[in-house]
């Protein structure tokens, strides 16, 4: 499946996320600094951060976890994900913005932008995954490139 996120507004923090033309849901992130939301088939899933950087990223659907992203470090850009009986790695390299998604050694994903200074992103997963799932780990790393461009903004 291939999932097209973009802003709704040009400053605006929520983005659309379409499959095929359709709106799947709406990533709510308007004051997210440490929570938003999206919905799914009429569920709800709320997205929370703990830590600074944000080191863990949860998802959870009436309070239950259903997933959770963790930093693997500091210096690094990999995220461990466990989400019910599967553990992924998502990881992108501190140059770039395009993030894989790995199931072991397998390769079964991949988030990228659409435009090298766009916002925008493009999510394709080659393995069958919840869709609420494809929806979170492309909640993570679009939070991930936000935190980086304020980071490079505020630094330069």
């Amino acid at each position: 499946m291939r999932l097209h996120a973009a802003p709704i507004r040009w400053f605006s923090n929520d983005f659309r996320v379409t499959a095929d033309g359709r709106e799947i849901c709406c990533l709510d992130f308007a004051a997210l600094r440490t929570r938003g939301h999206f919905e799914v088939d009429g569920v709800r899933y709320d997205v929370t951060a703990e830590g600074i950087v944000p080191q863990r990223l949860k998802l959870e659907r009436d309070g239950r976890m259903l997933a959770e992203a963790a930093r693997d470090g500091v210096f690094t850009n990999a995220y461990t994900v466990r989400a019910e009986d599967r553990t992924l790695t998502l990881r992108g390299s501190l140059m770039r913005r395009p993030f894989d998604v790995s199931h072991g050694d397998l390769r079964i994903g991949a988030i990228r932008p659409v435009r090298f200074f766009g916002r925008s992103a493009i999510a394709e997963f080659t393995a069958p995954l919840p869709l609420h799932l494809q929806v979170f780990l492309l909640a993570v790393t679009l939070l991930v490139w936000r935190k980086r461009a304020r980071a490079e903004s505020s630094s330069g």
